[in-house]
């Protein structure tokens, strides 16, 4: 007779000391406000579970809130958000009423969609959104965690869909300050070569706030306590040794092992012992076992009856069996669980096929005839019935069920999850003899739903290549409407994919396409014809194309289309010229988009309501309103999108308006939401900025990097220009006018002959002329032929951009990029012109581009011989505006300035009476270095200074530094540009 151990498990933990102090050390740096990411990885059986129980024990005791869920192996299916809803569910049990109460509307919609009872009063909005879902339960974290710390555990991620892996490591980056926990666990075992895992690990095991827990198997002594605890006396130690060996070191293994044959021979396997604990259970409670195994998660008695074609009643007695035994356990939710995953593996591995089909029909059947059963979200149900008619090889059913499974997931917010439910549906389709009436929807219909939520769940590729073949099939069916539709959502794929030649042409055969007749899909298709013409700067183009949109809309009903015109032809009437008319637009298209709580057309018309503004000169009036826009996209729930998009616009407007302070916060705020994407690089960019101007542009570096990779390959202009106007910028204020020149030679080339969005590339040719002005002045200060540049071409090319709708802003760039071309060839008119430049940033408020078109005026009024008060006060003026702002390398530039011209600065009530330096004032420098100064100019090095001065390297190292000292310079070039300006080289 086989003994039965009293005990399955050990009551005492053991050997996991360190890992559980580990976690307990995490969670009470959480419960201070540091909140911490675990990942616990070990093989399959080594304790990760009984570990995070120990963990959730300790924590409730110490007033935590736990959550927790599991992924779920469904064979090649996956439930969206399995664990997440589980998590969550257990929470709307115990939730106060109100909880959610502050979070975002749209938030609480979302989140309603995915547990009704979390949210009950939440009806859910438009269409599902899952970058709104996930900061809501960011949020939802986030508030309960000011009441006590958070638990978070979601087990076996090795099984997650995809969507939940997304969930997870948006959680991972994004939660800094709350009193949260967040554990993982993954089987180390499973991770093959490919498993999208992988990839996902690597990348958050780099985050500083991520830590890693791996078990190792028991040692010896430690499965010695082991068997202690189970036997409830010490173990022989040939048991222990057996035991030991047989499963090295694997605590479940140890404990099966043991409950299977502790005084005979052990089994030679872990599945055989664990099918030998099954094999010794009466018939009737391993059918249980058997369906429950099929089910491939925990669920309920009455399923487990209703498939097995019994009564309630009669099925409890075998489950007490099962439970009695340590196999089966109840989880809180009353439901029924295999005490360890691989019990149910090895139950559903020792099953052959037939048996298998036939467990899996039983399931769906009794799903299928009481979806209750389930006791899951309706996307899960939908998705695990699908999986059971698959397995069942009914194939009819299966494909109706997938259909289903695709648009559940689909309004979960679980896009992935969706495109592959519609995949399977159509690589089932030619197997059904009457797919259509079985699917419910047509073939056409069916690739344009899986070709839009592949494009949505940025799988562009895929998404094109079904989109296309929607399309086609429409039009090939005759019916156009369709087709026009498949074509919009292939416009919008190609647009997110970056492909924006292929989306203008998918946009306009979609306009093609779409019957005349007012509805509101032709409204629609016009629209986004009318936004993509718009966003690749085809104004004129853009407008009738968006005033049919909009009166389309507005005469059949559809207000939601009709915000997409008002904010589209808003656009256009400001770049064409009225910006009023423009504003009163957007602000309709605003008040649209807050009424129907849309959250992305609330930051959409924010972002382009501001830029209308800030274009017709209003930066303050522009700023406060971006303010304003950043709370609302916070209160719609697309903060750490929209809203830090809006962010980076705000920063950029108040660096230039001088407000370097509150610039600096705004961006350090928003860069702790951890935004993506365009936010991310307009931050970066706004950072980059602030330190140019502040006087370390070596700094600006790291970030103008990030910048390049982010937008690597783009070619449009609203990227690229202010990248890199930046990045030329940049090396201008390092001196290097050379690698300013090459750095705006790229991008000019990068955006080719037709530059458009002129407010996006005006200030890259201003910074383009300065860099050629700089390189032409050195060659002239060093006698040196001056190579032909783009100066010309450039300031007559930038002259053509500025037309009837350019702001006054694009108006000041150009008068700067006229100065620049004008200061570059040696013109006579190049004071007045950047007086003209620094008149328009000064009627502007940007004290930065003022104060140093001032200088470069100032610069040449001196080298045309002019002085007097009037210089004085202009270049005072410059300081000043450089001194309140805190822009030290240009207050240097214009203090080194009025020391060289010697222009005073401090106010008098006489009139400035300096004058050009005299033949013999040489600003203090000695003859000999006058002489290396001529050498320097020449472009000579120390070495070749000392051979002809019959001197050291090291003597001429020391004269060339006390020249830059003398004359307030910083390298060579800049000394032998200053020298030939004020005629110390007599060259």
């Amino acid at each position: 007779m086989r003994l039965v151990a009293r005990r399955v498990s050990s009551p005492s933990f053991v050997g996991r000391a360190a890992e559980l102090a580990a976690l307990r050390d995490a969670l009470e740096r959480a419960g201070t406000g540091i909140a911490g990411v675990a990942l616990v990885t070990g093989e399959s059986g080594v304790g990760k579970s009984r570990l995070l129980a120990e963990l959730a024990a300790g924590a409730r005791d110490g007033g935590a809130l736990v959550l927790q869920g599991d992924c779920i192996e469904l064979g090649e299916g996956e439930l969206p958000y399995a664990p997440v809803v589980g998590a969550l569910r257990d929470l709307a049990r115990v939730v106060e009423p109100g909880t959610l109460d502050e979070l975002p509307v749209a938030g609480r919609q979302e989140l309603a969609r995915l547990v009704p009872e979390l949210a009950p009063a939440a009806e859910p909005g438009g269409a599902p959104s899952q970058a709104v879902l996930f900061e809501a339960v960011l949020a939802l974290l986030a508030r309960l965690a000011d009441e006590r710390p958070v638990l978070l555990v979601l087990e076996d991620v090795h099984w997650a869909d995809r969507s939940t892996r997304d969930l997870f490591a948006f959680l991972a980056r994004n939660l800094r300050r709350e009193r949260v926990l967040l554990v993982a666990t993954y089987r180390s075992d499973e991770l093959h070569r490919r498993h999208p895992l992988r990839g996902l690990l690597a990348e958050l095991e780099r985050l500083p706030e991520v830590e890693r827990v791996e078990l190792a198997r028991l040692s010896r002594p430690e499965v010695e306590e082991q068997l202690a605890g189970i036997l409830e006396s010490a173990p022989s130690a040939d048991l222990v040794t057996r035991v030991h060996a047989r499963s090295e070191g694997n605590p479940f293994f140890a404990e099966e092992l043991v409950a299977a044959g502790a005084e005979g021979p052990l089994p030679d396997s872990l599945r055989d012992a664990l099918l030998l604990r099954v094999e010794a259970l009466p018939d009737a409670a391993q059918e249980p076992l058997r369906v429950l195994a099929a089910a491939g998660r925990p669920v309920s008695g009455t399923l487990l009856a209703a498939a097995a074609g019994v009564g309630e009643d009669a099925m409890s007695t075998p489950l007490r069996e099962t439970v009695t035994h340590n196999i089966v356990s109840v989880t809180d939710a009353g439901n029924l669980r295999f005490r360890h995953a691989l019990f149910g593996e090895a139950v559903y591995d020792d099953l052959l096929p037939g048996e298998r089909a036939r467990r899996h029909r039983a399931l769906a059947e009794a799903l299928a005839g009481d979806p209750e059963l389930a006791g899951a979200s309706e996307s899960i149900a939908a998705a695990e019935l699908a999986h059971h008619w698959h397995a069942a090889h009914d194939l009819p059913a299966a494909l109706a069920a997938a259909v289903k499974a695709g648009f559940a997931s689909r309004s979960a917010g679980a896009l992935a999850e969706a495109a592959r439910q519609f995949g399977v549906a159509l690589e089932l389709w030619d197997q059904v003899p009457d797919a259509e009436k079985r699917a419910g929807i047509g073939h056409a219909a069916l690739l344009m739903q899986a070709g839009d939520a592949a494009h949505l769940a940025a799988d562009h590729d895929q998404g094109t290549a079904l989109l296309t073949r929607a399309a086609q099939a429409f039009e090939a069916a005759g019916d156009v409407a369709a087709a026009a539709l498949a074509q919009t959502r292939l416009g919008r794929g190609l647009w997110s994919a970056g492909r924006t030649n292929e989306a203008l042409e998918a946009h306009s055969r979609a306009v093609e396409l779409m019957p005349e007749t007012p509805t509101a899909e032709r409204a629609e298709v016009l629209a986004l014809l009318a936004r993509t013409l718009m966003l690749r700067d085809q104004i004129e183009e853009s407008l009738p194309v968006a005033e049919e949109a909009l009166a389309i809309a507005r005469a059949v009903g559809a207000p939601q289309v009709e915000g997409h015109a008002l904010n589209t032809l808003g656009v256009d009437v400001g770049q064409l010229g009225d910006r009023e008319r423009g504003i009163e637009h957007l602000r309709a298209a605003l008040r649209l988009a807050t009424e129907l709580a849309a959250p992305d057309d609330i930051g959409s018309a924010y972002v382009n309501l501001g830029d209308t503004i800030d274009q017709a000169g209003r930066i303050e009036e522009a700023a406060e309103l971006g303010i304003e826009g950043i709370e609302a996209c916070e209160l719609a729930g697309v903060g750490r999108l929209a809203g830090a998009f809006v962010a980076s616009e705000v920063a950029l407007r108040l660096i230039r308006l001088g407000r370097y302070e509150s610039a600096a916060r705004l961006v350090a705020d928003a860069l702790e939401l951890n935004p993506t994407g365009i936010a991310e690089a307009g931050l970066r960019q706004a950072r980059a900025q602030l330190l140019i101007e502040r006087g370390d542009p070596r700094a600006a570096e790291p970030e103008l990097e990030l910048i390049r990779e982010m937008v690597e390959g783009a070619n449009d202009p609203q990227w690229v220009g202010p990248f890199a106007s930046a990045e030329v910028e940049q090396a201008l204020w390092r001196g290097d006018a050379d690698a300013a020149a090459g750095a705006a030679e790229r991008a000019l080339s990068l955006l080719g002959e037709t530059v458009v969005m002129v407010s996006m590339t005006a200030p890259l040719h201003a910074h383009a002329m300065r860099a050629e002005a700089d390189r032409r002045a050195l060659a002239r200060a060093r006698s040196e032929p001056e190579e032909p540049g783009r100066t010309e071409e450039l300031r007559d090319r930038l002259d053509d951009l500025v037309g009837v709708g350019a702001g006054p802003e694009v108006h000041a760039w150009a008068a700067l990029a006229r100065a620049e071309a004008e200061r570059a060839g040696g013109g006579p008119s190049v004071a007045a012109a950047f007086g003209s430049a620094a008149e328009r940033f000064a009627e502007l408020a940007m004290p930065f581009r003022t104060a140093y078109a001032r200088l470069r005026e100032v610069e040449a009024a001196l080298a045309e011989g002019a002085r007097g008060r009037d210089v004085a006060d202009r270049l005072a003026e410059a300081r000043n505006l450089a001194r309140e702002i805190g822009a030290p390398l240009l207050l240097a530039e214009i203090e080194a300035l009025a020391r060289r011209g010697r222009v005073p600065l401090e106010a008098t009530d006489e009139p400035a009476a300096a004058e050009a330096p005299s033949a013999d004032d040489h600003f203090g420098l000695t003859s000999r270095e006058l002489e290396v100064l001529a050498l320097v100019a020449e472009g000579h090095t120390n070495r070749e200074i000392g051979e002809r001065l019959y001197m050291s390297d090291k003597t001429a190292s020391v004269h060339v530094s006390r020249i830059l000292v003398k004359l307030s310079v910083r390298n060579r070039g800049e000394a032998a540009a200053t020298a030939h300006r004020l005629g110390l080289t007599g060259g």
